[in-house]
């Protein structure tokens, strides 16, 4: 083992990461371009110290008071990540789940944890912090009195993506897919438009089972329109709470009860101080005496906010997922001694992770089939979806029995990456990979079609054809089926396709086949592309 001396010119054997060491690098890789310049200066400037030097004192602590309120985001822009660690402070004990000690460590060494591609992880930092030495405290977030988990979580976040300005600028969904696993939803408010009762009820609903919320303002090159009335443009809040109360002309009033994880905001709009209602709304004590905490209508919140974001954190829910490489199709078994009631999702990574290493990685389409072995050994389609950006979900009740899942994608892929198959619920089973096997999916496939033959479209006596490909089914499929009793036909189908590609049977250009006497042909397609696709089929056939 390497001495910490050797690195840092001291006797001191306490641990070091040395898969995240405390030089220049982890702060700022040259690759990396800032968008704002200004953060440089910063990055030149600070040094990396240990607890005790950062505060000038032995006497911190690993946790002291977990809540919203605690949270500082410093001059790193990393709102979409803190903001998310706000809201989910609300609930200590989530906060406690990444962290593996209940106080500081004696070693410097600290176990972490966190979810990708929906698998849990386990990491190992050292509690080398970084100093301004100019303004004599943290560099980046502020610390609470000597507490450390939030800047903990911060170096968590910048160790996982290579260095602290690599985490400049993301997403609330690539901040709350790693600090939770759990399925999410951001929603888009243009999307709602004429329709925003809904979204209403939606982020009422979170609120109400204890779902983790943010929102972002939307991006405008009219920055100071924004400071006027105390909002930061391209930024984003926590949303903590959700309440509405009736004014005295009977009108009813929605609020939102925001926090502004940066400390800048100073909301100057209606309902913007709410204490005289403090009874009737039932805000928590603690959100008024946060002055870094607002309330907003909901009305405003559409007018400055572009997207709302919704992560389904169930305290009971459990995770049981399986990573498998993008490389090739896969296939897994697993078996359910009771009823499965919570969501399947399927994750793959966030390109920031490959940004310094493989700066042409992006997402790909993945599919999922899942099927059901029946008493007969018959197999029967349970559901199917596709993966397009970082993670996606649908809800699912499985009933006990034994499973089969088909997932893949057929993009040519340069470097080697992976995705993950995950099931959080209510019980937790153990995903087993199984040889792929072309038949057994067609069973499944050949079950989803017979479940749709209101859809076949007649060709001609006896023959008839179903073709569906859409992104919400996971994959595109094509049936002709010839049911005379007797004669046989020559079909043959030259499908054009745009983002799509036939994968079995696995003939190029035109399809010829011969089908007598109930025969079927059943065709397999899957996206190439996560935006756009055509198709369109030409057929002929001819009675023998």
């Amino acid at each position: 083992m390497i001495k910490y001396s050797i690195l840092t010119n001291s006797n001191d054997d306490l641990y070091i990461d040395y898969n995240f060491l405390p030089i220049r690098l982890s702060v700022h890789n040259p690759k990396i371009v800032p968008k704002k310049q200004a953060i440089l200066q910063v990055c030149d400037r600070v040094l990396w110290k240990r607890p005790k030097d950062l505060f000038r004192s032995n006497n911190y602590v690993l946790f002291e008071a977990i809540n919203p309120h605690i949270v500082h985001q410093g001059g790193l822009a990393d709102c979409y990540y803190l903001s998310c660690v706000t809201s989910l402070s609300k609930w200590p004990g989530r906060i406690r789940k990444l962290f593996n000690e209940e106080t500081k460590s004696s070693t410097g060494c600290y176990i972490m944890y966190g979810y990708i591609n929906g698998i849990k992880r386990t990491f190992i930092i050292d509690d080398y912090l970084l100093l301004d030495p100019q303004t004599k405290s943290a560099a980046f977030v502020q610390p609470n009195n000597k507490e450390l988990w939030v800047l903990l979580l911060e170096k968590l976040w910048a160790k996982i993506n290579g260095s602290f300005t690599n985490i400049e600028y993301g997403e609330e969904i690539e901040s709350l897919s790693f600090l939770t696993g759990a399925p999410i939803d951001c929603y888009m408010h243009n999307n709602f438009s004429g329709k925003y009762e809904e979204l209403w009820n939606r982020i009422l609903t979170a609120d109400k089972n204890q779902y983790v919320l943010a929102g972002s303002t939307k991006q405008t090159p009219h920055e100071d329109t924004y400071k006027k009335i105390g909002l930061a443009s391209f930024h984003v809040y926590s949303i903590l709470q959700a309440v509405s109360f009736t004014d005295h002309n009977g009108k009813e009033i929605k609020l939102l009860v925001m926090r502004d994880p940066w400390h800048m905001t100073d909301w100057k709009g209606e309902y913007s101080k709410c204490a005289n209602l403090k009874n009737e709304l039932r805000i928590r004590d603690s959100y008024y005496a946060d002055p870094h905490c607002f309330t907003m209508t909901f009305n405003d919140y559409l007018k400055y906010f572009k997207e709302t974001t919704i992560c389904y954190y169930d305290d009971s829910y459990l995770h049981s997922g399986i990573e498998l490489d993008m490389c090739d199709f896969a296939s897994t078994s697993f078996e359910l001694t009771k009823p499965f009631n919570g969501y399947l999702m399927l994750n793959q990574y966030n390109p920031r992770i490959f940004r310094l290493k493989i700066p042409s990685y992006n997402y790909v389409p993945v599919f999922i089939i899942i099927g059901k072995v029946m008493g007969d050994n018959t197999i029967k389609y349970v559901t199917s979806m596709m993966l397009k950006e970082q993670t996606t979900y649908i809800k699912v009740t499985l009933s006990p029995g034994k499973y089969v899942t088909f997932s893949g994608t057929d993009c040519d892929i340069p470097y080697p990456s992976l995705y993950g198959v995950t099931f959080y619920g209510d019980i937790s089973f153990t995903l087993n990979p199984v040889v792929w096997d072309w038949r057994v999916l067609i069973n499944i496939v050949t079950d989803y079609v017979e479940k749709n033959r209101e859809k076949w479209k007649k060709l001609a006596e006896g023959l008839y054809h179903y073709a569906e490909m859409s992104f919400e089914l996971g994959f595109g499929i094509s049936l002709i089926k010839y049911e005379q009793t007797e004669g046989k036909i020559c079909y043959k189908e030259n499908m054009k396709c745009i983002g799509l590609k036939r994968v079995y049977p696995r003939i190029k250009g035109e399809l010829k086949i011969y089908l007598e006497k109930g025969g079927t042909l059943i065709s397999i397609y899957l996206f190439s592309s996560t935006k756009n696709y055509s198709y369109n089929y030409q057929y002929k056939f001819t009675y023998l």
